[in-house]
């Protein structure tokens, strides 16, 4: 018995709800972690509530199974989730990562943006729905729309911060969880490899416009006048059109294959880390987590844009 004491800790259920989600007195589902490391969270449900959780994150219920209903949904490009009613109150236990953040959104004009939507774990409120937005084309990203209560994960320490008005925060797109601002990309630059190295200084001499050097582009406008008519005579003009369609063509070829040696090559010898920049007056919930390469998040179009800004 010693033993299995050691092994299993006793977990209180919260009390189930005396209201209902209807009516006049409405009672909406109310959350709370359990166990130490808060990896279990504990979901009351009263009568006649609805409640959207992430599929596969449910683990017990407690409750008349015969009164409640679940139908699976699916955001676009996002998570799949079961939609649960019930006509009696019950009690769940979802199971996620190590923390829980539990967002009241109390006033329908804030919206909140979810970056990642793996994150989001339950959802509930009759006016609150999420819809999917394009952020970076990695993730797939939510935006909250209405009031009502989003329960987000992390798997690490969670932190709540409060940006105050006229402050400016630049954040690690990879810790970034959720917020209730809009969101803007940009590029801090830090020392490359080229430019840690001492080039030689090269100064040319300017030439001057004047004398014979200044009548030069003037003889050259004349040539070039001068041999477009006579190939014109000689019926050639066509396939100088041609020339020079050939000619910009492997022009722009090579345009193109210096933006492909700019974004594969000057890109990585150009260590700038990319952030996340958020004005006040906002709220974030950001994630312990230590920083990622750029290019796991983005793709080479998408760190070539924001550098270029």
């Amino acid at each position: 018995m010693c033993l299995g004491s050691r092994l299993f800790q006793s977990i209180q259920l919260a009390t189930k709800p005396q209201f209902t989600g209807a009516g006049p007195f409405i009672e909406l589902p109310t959350f709370n972690a359990l166990g130490k490391s808060s990896n279990l969270l504990n979901v009351t449900i009263p009568s006649s509530s609805y409640l959207s959780i992430k599929s596969g994150s449910l683990v017990a219920i407690d409750g008349d199974l015969d009164l409640l209903v679940s139908y699976s949904k699916s955001l676009p490009n996002s998570i799949t989730y079961s939609e649960v009613y019930t006509q009696s109150p019950v009690s769940i236990i979802l199971n996620g990562n190590d923390n829980y953040s539990v967002i009241d959104i109390e006033d329908k004009s804030e919206r909140w943006l979810v970056l990642d939507a793996t994150n989001v774990i339950a959802w509930s409120g009759y006016t609150l729905e999420l819809e999917p937005i394009s952020i970076v084309s990695k993730l797939s990203s939510l935006k909250s729309q209405g009031k009502g209560t989003l329960v987000l994960q992390g798997s690490d320490q969670l932190f709540n911060i409060t940006v105050e008005e006229g402050e400016q925060m630049l954040i690690n797109p990879n810790t970034l969880i959720a917020t209730n601002s809009s969101v803007e990309f940009c590029s801090v630059k830090s020392p490359s490899i080229l430019s840690t190295i001492s080039w030689p200084k090269i100064t040319f001499p300017k030439l001057s416009r004047s004398g014979i050097l200044g009548v030069i582009p003037g003889y050259y406008d004349q040539f070039k006048h001068k041999l477009a008519k006579q190939l014109a005579e000689l019926g050639v003009s066509k396939s100088m059109d041609s020339v020079r369609s050939s000619v910009h063509q492997f022009m722009t070829t090579v345009r193109s294959g210096w933006d492909y040696v700019k974004m594969n090559l000057f890109d990585l010898l150009s260590p700038k880390p990319i952030y996340v920049k958020v004005q006040g007056p906002c709220k974030l919930l950001i994630k312990n987590t230590p920083p990622m390469s750029n290019r796991k998040m983005f793709t080479k179009q998408e760190i070539h844009g924001i550098f270029k800004r």
